[in-house]
């Protein structure tokens, strides 16, 4: 395989963002056609900070994220806007994250874990990783129903213990 991205290399273009790997764009585009994803789709999963900058309005009064969303100007131009960062914290190059953000990180996480359980659940206990257009209404409407129904299973013990 190394012989093959050696006779691409000198093909792909530098400059610009930084760049990303010949093997990581090949398997990006291949990605693209195999299962139909477009440009900017595909693109935002690599680069989802500039999205997500798109999707602020201006009036948050707080912003959460994970750790690709850590950046020290973006910390600093929020709190000036007396915006909380909620964001994980991220380590130094080379050094180990302080006790204080672990505690912050670890914090974060469990409720994190708390909010992706059903997504957890919808996945993979019903299977339902993937969707068929329907129309908006009734995507929208199945989704709310499965996680409705998520809400029930992972409550399940105690309505037992209610009802019996």
């Amino acid at each position: 395989m190394e012989g093959f991205f050696s006779e691409l290399e000198p093909f792909y273009p530098q400059g610009g963002r930084p760049p990303v790997g010949l093997e990581t764009m090949l398997r990006v585009y291949f990605m693209q056609q195999w299962f139909g994803h477009s440009d900017p789709g595909m693109e935002d999963a690599m680069h989802d900070v500039t999205r997500m900058e798109q999707c602020l309005h201006g009036e948050e009064k707080e912003i959460y994220g994970d750790k690709g969303y850590a950046c020290r100007k973006r910390k600093e131009q929020a709190e000036s806007q007396g915006v909380a960062w909620r964001v994980l914290r991220k380590a130094a190059r080379g050094r180990k994250l302080i006790c204080a953000d672990a505690s912050f990180n670890r914090k974060s996480n469990r409720t994190r874990a708390r909010v992706e359980h059903p997504f957890g659940v919808v996945k993979h206990l019903w299977g339902y990783r993937k969707t068929r257009y329907r129309g908006l209404r009734k995507n929208a409407a199945q989704v709310y129903t499965l996680f409705a129904l998520a809400n029930f299973y992972m409550a399940r013990k105690k309505l037992i213990a209610v009802a019996g």
